[in-house]
């Protein structure tokens, strides 16, 4: 479904977040599964179906941890994302005085876009 102003952007950004975060969930336990097949592949010489038995029955022995890890990496990716592309890039915040060339050419741009909102800086 196309997304038409700026609500329908919101909402389906939320949407496509919760799908994302959810893929993500998916995926743990699709990598779990095949590192509990390799090391079953690895340790014990049997048939493939007696490997896939077990590597399932240790996946979802590890699918508890592997939820709790991967809620816990979300957490902090959402608790400290803005710090961790500061510390990346180089970023920090500014104030209009810092940077009053910057705060000008923005003040124009929102100007020339009447129609969107704009914050005005700090």
């Amino acid at each position: 479904m196309a997304a038409f102003g700026l609500y329908t952007h919101i909402q389906s950004n939320k949407r496509r977040s919760i799908a994302l975060l959810i893929g993500l969930f998916f995926l743990v336990y699709l990598l779990v599964y095949a590192g509990a097949l390799v090391g079953e592949a690895l340790t014990i010489d049997a048939p493939p179906d007696e490997l896939l038995r077990r590597a399932l029955s240790d996946a979802l022995y590890a699918a508890p941890w592997a939820t709790l890890g991967t809620a816990l990496w979300i957490l902090i990716a959402y608790k400290f994302h803005q710090s961790m592309i500061d510390a990346v890039t180089g970023g920090r915040e500014v104030t209009r005085q810092e940077e009053s060339r910057a705060s000008i050419i923005f003040s124009r741009i929102c100007a020339s876009r009447a129609a969107l909102p704009c914050r005005s800086s700090r």
